[in-house]
């Protein structure tokens, strides 16, 4: 797409979407970068590194440190290399597994977290407000044609809920905490 061009493309993805074929299809076919949760089950290996159980390498991790493991091949049948990135954040009790094709590897943390702004609007979409679910609709078509009105309806409400906040109608977050109710909610 000519209107793409040159802008970064970044695709995140959870544990259950995490796949280094999508990882190398993604970058090798389309030049788009990829950063993937992955399971902790999974296992590493590299050329100066023999394959490893991604959990063993957790446990001698401490909480608040950070490991980045460049050029790894992540799960037995694949052989594309990613940048391996462990976090394990004081204040969670799960550590966080990431594999990136970023060429700098500590910027897949803040590209992961930013893949949490979605959830609020999915919940919206299925359950806040428009009940998707509950509609029945099953035919692609008719989804498809269903979600046109509730993608601008979304919007609309989105932007009311900015300018709610802006003039001061709906109280700002703290900076870097996030919103208890969604800009969709309050507009």
């Amino acid at each position: 797409m000519e209107w793409l061009s040159g802008k970064p493309i970044i695709v995140v993805a959870d544990r259950e979407f995490a796949s280094p074929r999508l990882a190398e299809c993604l970058k090798n076919g389309y030049d788009v970068e990829v950063t993937l949760r992955i399971k902790a089950s999974m296992y590493t290996k590299s050329e100066n590194m023999p394959e490893t159980k991604i959990t063993k390498l957790i446990e001698m991790m401490g909480k608040g440190s950070q490991h980045v493991l460049h050029k790894q091949i992540i799960t037995r049948k694949s052989t594309f290399k990613m940048n391996v990135v462990l976090t394990w954040d004081e204040k969670y009790e799960e550590s966080m597994v990431l594999g990136t094709t970023l060429n700098d590897p500590c910027k897949a943390n803040k590209v992961y977290w930013l893949r949490f702004g979605i959830e609020p609007m999915h919940k919206d979409w299925k359950t806040n407000a428009f009940d998707l679910e509950k509609t029945r609709v099953t035919d692609p078509k008719r989804r498809e044609t269903l979600l046109i009105p509730i993608a601008f309806a979304y919007v609309l409400c989105v932007l009311e809920g900015e300018r709610k906040e802006e003039t001061g109608d709906v109280i700002k977050p703290p900076e870097g905490k996030e919103h208890v109710v969604g800009l969709f909610l309050s507009g």
